[in-house]
């Protein structure tokens, strides 16, 4: 099973949350989700896994979600293995009808996935 992602709100929240044993600053704010795992199972339960990914994507929009100051969930949107949709109306119905928020961005999708790291190591999709 693949860890949730999250919009982590802060350095510090995942400091706090999440076994932090890479640079953060070389990756974040940026395109990456970083799997780390989780320092406590009594928080996060509601995560499977010993495992969470964080992001702090590089929007404006992410900016506005961050000053909430918890964690966000977030998804890809496209089913894994498939090609990553570059606009909102190519993201699988079955995705759209499971979100309860699909947020319309002005810029065009990159239809790239982000680039993920596990262990500290850049893992190719």
């Amino acid at each position: 099973m693949k860890p949730f992602s999250v919009i982590a709100p802060s350095f510090e929240w995942i400091e706090n949350f999440l076994v932090v044993d890479i640079d953060l600053r070389k990756y974040l704010p940026g395109a990456y989700t970083i799997i780390l795992k989780k320092k406590n199972t009594d928080f996060l339960k509601w995560v499977s896994g010993d495992s969470l990914g964080v992001r702090i994507p590089d929007c404006k929009f992410c900016d506005k979600i961050r000053e909430t100051g918890i964690p966000f969930i977030t998804t890809s949107v496209n089913f894994s293995g498939e090609k990553p949709a570059n606009k909102i109306l190519e993201i699988p119905e079955e995705i759209i009808n499971k979100a309860d928020f699909v947020i319309k961005s002005r810029n065009k999708l990159s239809g790239k996935p982000s680039s993920l790291i596990i262990k500290g190591e850049l893992v190719e999709r």
